[in-house]
């Protein structure tokens, strides 16, 4: 009871180094706890996000069977029904579907359709099916002239009919609507050419599919839909659902009551899960790696501060050996000491744990909707906690062995000669270098995993920390040779401050080597996690971005009038045409894209990456402006005339004039006839500005394939025009030539394809167009290329490797949406259209679109993407990564503060003779704060610099382990998170600083000698 009484006492007086010894070990127990947490926590996630991301058909199951006139279907439904039971389900959902024909044994042929609560998904007009009724898509009713209400047949394949009701009509459901099973669909599926000629179902309720199945004798097949619940569902009891499955399975086809012998499966979760617990694996070592390293830089702060603890209590202890007590007894007073710091610490350290992996949890990048990260406390946790307990135990024990021998004039003698540490006395970096070096030898020469596979190489985590070991030992003993090679220059100084920085640092550092250690090795691991992370989640971003063009990008079929649409797009958005072009200048083993850009806007709505051009965007988007297209009229032209002299064949032949007003508003003439021989003609225009074509139609197949025209005279309301610079228009295998004769032309037409067969347009400058390497060089020469059926001439202005949207390595080429748009608008007929917009920004574009009177297509958006990348095995061991080694440094951070105040105050003796010597204040505290500049400060730099080279070293291997395949990663720094981290150091070093002076300044000088001499 007297040494816990004793020790109860030490610790109250004390209780800051006491507490100081609780938090390291509790953040040490934390860190190794995070691991198995988070690990688990990681596993559901995965599993989540799998199951959100996976089609109907895989994370859900469908039990099916075929049944003739004599299938018992309610006894099937009820030996079904019981089995599914057993497995964790939302609903199961009923279908039948069998094949018969209307109105008459000649009718079409259609899939007659059962599916309970189908018409909750179905947009229909009139009542939904019941008994005796029947429900027909709305162009099947129209092309029938089927009404609602009429009593229409549904024939068998023997030729039985039975007669329904038609009671509504219903519209194509959404074939992405989860409850219609995905790709078991029973409706077809439009963009499938193979399954598009099918038609679509007609739908009755349940009972009238059985009842026409006996009566028509039909074949039908009967499913069962099993919705299972799995969201929230932990991973072990998921994962025994493929097995509960194929249990009930086999069940169902060994079943007495009913036939169900051919019954069929379809479910892919069994798949879906070894998915999972492969990413899972290949997870687990990279997170175990990740805390046993930061682990191990807990432990050494632990025994550091257990050090600087047992440097107040060791003259304690010698007083009490030299008194007669053995070293059994003192050594047993530690150990209860570390075990009662032990059981405070291991709750505290699981409590701590779980915050560090939530926090984790937040730290991989956005998640998708439905994904699960929960946080809980497991086994393996707990027994891993109580290990780091157990070991931190034993460390500050063992550090206590040394301190339990001495008498009070060993004690003394320790004190005043103070040696260098350990750590410093040991080449360490000659153990560590090595490996360190072979790791990265490994690294550089083995297999790389596929990028983007999930595969993590676990060398990428352990070739930087032994090199960073090694380097940091390396890079202070190099500092400490400096300083001793300096020592006589140093004893030559007549600045005191200077003087006794140097010599303490030089030779004998103490604590401060320890705590520069520390912060140096936490520094170069922060650099390098965190730039880990930033590099993978912007890779990720990129890499979503790239694909889409933007946060969103929306497939459209616009309204009229599109030029004056692409003036006026909603903010944050930007117009896109794209289309395949015929580039007859060269061989491509992928098709080449156009696209169509608008430059005004591009910059704020679409996404663009420095690497893809050595130009600047601002300056390509510069480049690719081009002039209005189009014959400048005068003020705004109501009317356009013009005299063409035709020849004699122009039978089926006709003639207009396209030209567009100040809004973008493109108006087409009427078409008229054309005239054999000389003839005027009268257009007219509606205000407008600009004059893009007069071109030539035909109305049969049987027009002339050649004509000449000569228009010799052109004028907008009266004022004459002049045609100079007009040239042939070229539309879908049109050709001609273009003669000027005075103000007017001679054209010479050969007919192309197309109901326009030919034309003029005015003349106009090649289009500047960015090119791909493939397709042309930036700066080279004039090159054709046929767009939306209009040949035209290209301008190679700028040159890019890689374009937004597009297929990596693919040929393309990007001009001006306008400019393209204003040439497709010269033709009166189908051809480019404005398809895409690009918008930027979390706000949905689509409202603003539809208000626009866009007609909306499908929707891709970035951060689903994003949402997935996320949740790959090596995002999820980088987000574990990054929070370990920022609490680390937090840790050391507060490690080296506490060193630095207690440390400084053991020195009481040595700053109060130096006062007696009548040194002023002012110089003892320069005194201290160059000492820990020089230190901490020089850590704080190397740790920066060796992590940013060990960065750099590591850049070639980052792409195929931790990001995706395409595009490459860029190098980056986060810098936000080191910025905090330094704040922290100088802020903690200060006050540590200043506190630790403050004490030794108000201490009195003759108390502290006097207790010194005793």
């Amino acid at each position: 009871m007297a040494t816990l009484r004793f020790l109860f006492k030490r610790f109250v007086a004390q209780r800051l180094l006491g507490l100081a010894v609780v938090v390291t070990l509790a953040f040490s127990v934390g860190v190794l706890v995070a691991g198995p947490i988070y690990a688990e926590a990681a596993r559901e996630a995965i599993l989540s996000s799998e199951l959100t991301g996976a089609p109907p058909t895989v994370r859900n199951a469908r039990l099916q069977v075929f049944g003739d006139e004599n299938f018992d279907w309610a006894a099937a439904d009820r030996a079904i029904t019981d089995r599914v039971d057993a497995l964790p389900t939302d609903e199961v959902v009923r279908q039948g579907l069998g094949t018969v024909r209307l109105l008459s044994p000649e009718g079409p042929s259609v899939p007659l359709l059962a599916r309970e609560g189908a018409h909750d998904h179905l947009e229909f007009r009139g009542e939904p099916p019941g008994a005796g009724s029947i429900l027909l898509h709305v162009a099947m009713a129209r092309t029938l002239g089927v009404r609602r209400g009429e009593r229409i047949a549904i024939i068998g394949p023997t030729g039985r009919e039975l007669k329904l009701t038609v009671s509504g009509t219903y519209a194509t459901p959404d074939r992405g609507d989860a409850f219609w099973f995905g790709s078991q669909s029973p409706f077809p599926n439009r963009t499938d050419d193979t399954d598009s000629t099918r038609p679509q179902p007609v739908i009755v309720e349940m009972d009238t599919l059985v009842r026409a199945t006996r009566r028509l004798e039909l074949t039908t097949q009967y499913s069962w839909d099993a919705y299972l619940a799995l969201t929230g569902v932990p991973f072990e009891r998921a994962s025994e659902v493929p097995n509960d499955l194929q249990r009930v399975f086999t069940g169902l086809q060994g079943e007495e009551s009913v036939d169900l012998s051919s019954m069929t499966l379809i479910s892919g979760l069994g798949t879906l899960v070894d998915l999972v617990r492969q990413r899972v694996a290949d997870l687990a070592v990279p997170i175990l790696l990740v805390v046993f390293q930061i682990g191990a830089v807990t432990l050494a702060v632990l025994a550091g501060v257990g050090a600087l603890a047992l440097t107040r209590q060791g003259f304690e202890l010698a007083v009490l050996h030299s008194r007669g007590f053995g070293r059994g007894v003192l050594l047993a007073a530690q150990g209860i000491q570390a075990l009662f710091a032990a059981i405070v610490a291991f709750p505290l350290g699981l409590l701590l744990g779980m915050g560090l992996a939530a926090l984790a949890s937040t730290a991989n990048g956005p998640d998708l909707p439905g994904v699960t990260f929960p946080i809980r406390l497991n086994a393996t946790a707990q027994l891993l906690g109580l290990v780091a307990a157990v070991v931190g135990g034993v460390i500050l024990l063992g550090l206590s062995v040394p301190y339990v021998s001495r008498t009070v004039l060993e004690e003394r003698r320790a004190a005043s000669r103070e040696d260098r540490p350990l750590l410093a006395r040991v080449p360490v970096e000659l153990f560590v270098l090595p490996l360190g070096v072979f790791a990265f030898l490994q690294l550089r020469t083995g297999t790389r995993p596929e990028a983007g596979s999930g595969e993590i190489d676990p060398l990428i985590l352990v070739a930087p920390t032994l090199l960073l070991f090694g380097g940091s030992f390396l890079a202070l003993r190099l500092l400490l040779l400096v300083f001793r090679g300096l020592d006589s220059r140093i004893g030559r100084s007549r600045r005191l401050p200077r003087y006794l920085a140097g010599r303490r640092i030089g030779r004998s550092p103490g604590t401060g080597f320890a705590a520069a250690l520390l912060l140096l090795l936490s520094m170069g691991l922060l650099v390098v996690s965190t730039s880990y992370r930033a590099i993978v989640l912007r890779n990720h971003e990129d890499a979503a971005h790239a694909q889409v063009g933007a946060d969103w990008r929306v497939n459209v079929t616009p309204p009229e009038n599109v030029l004056s649409l692409v003036r006026h797009v909603p903010a944050s958005t930007t117009p896109v045409v794209r289309t395949e072009p015929r580039i007859e200048s060269g061989t491509f083993q992928l098709p080449p894209t156009a696209l169509g850009t608008d430059p005004a806007t591009y910059a704020a709505a679409g996404w663009w990456r420095e690497d893809f051009s050595d130009m600047p965007l601002s300056e390509i988007l510069h480049k690719l402006e081009a002039p209005a297209f189009g014959m400048d009229l005068p003020a705004a032209s109501r009317l356009l005339t013009f005299e063409m002299d035709s020849g004699r064949s122009v039978r089926y032949l006709q003639v207009t004039a396209t030209a567009v007003d100040e809004a973008g508003i493109v108006h087409t003439a009427p078409l008229q006839p054309v005239e054999a021989g000389a003839a005027s003609y009268e257009m007219p225009i509606d205000d407008a500005v600009r004059l893009l074509s007069i071109t030539i139609h035909r109305t049969s197949l049987d027009s002339p394939d050649e004509g000449t025209f000569e228009i010799s005279s052109v004028a907008a309301d009266g004022e004459p025009l002049s045609l100079e610079g007009w040239e042939a228009l070229t539309w879908r295998g049109s050709t001609g030539s273009v003669q000027q004769e005075g103000s007017g032309v001679r054209y010479e037409m050969t007919s192309g394809a197309s109901d326009v067969i030919g034309g003029i347009v005015p003349g106009s400058d090649p289009l500047p167009v960015l090119v791909s390497p493939g397709v042309a060089l930036a700066g080279g020469p004039i090159f054709p290329v046929a767009l939306g059926g209009q040949d035209m001439q290209l301008d190679p202005v700028a040159g890019a490797i890689q374009f937004p949207s597009m297929i990596p390595n693919a040929p393309f080429i990007v001009v001006s949406a306008s400019a393209l748009l204003e040439r497709a608008a010269a033709v009166p007929e189908p051809g480019l259209v404005l398809n895409e917009v690009w918008a930027e920004g979390e706000r949905n574009p689509v409202p603003l679109l539809r208000d626009e009177g866009f007609i909306l297509g499908d929707v891709a958006r970035t951060a689903p993407i994003e949402g997935f990348l996320a949740q790959l095995p090596q995002s999820l061991a980088l987000g574990m990564n990054f929070v370990a080694a920022a609490g680390g440094a937090g840790l050391v951070v507060v490690g080296v503060a506490a060193a630095l105040y207690f440390a400084q105050r053991r020195r009481d003796y040595e700053f109060a003779a130096l006062r007696a010597m009548g040194t002023a204040s002012g110089q003892i505290v320069r005194t201290l704060a160059l000492e820990q500049v020089l230190l901490l400060g020089f850590a704080v730099v190397a740790g920066l610099g060796l992590g940013y080279f060990l960065l750099r070293l590591m850049m070639p291997y980052v792409g195929p382990s931790l990001s995706v395949a395409y595009p490459p990663p860029v190098f980056l720094m986060d810098w936000v998170s080191l910025g905090i981290a330094l704040t922290a150091i100088v802020a903690a070093s200060a006050l540590a600083l200043a506190l630790s002076a403050r004490a030794l300044l108000r201490a009195s000088v003759t108390g502290v000698l006097r207790g010194e001499a005793e």
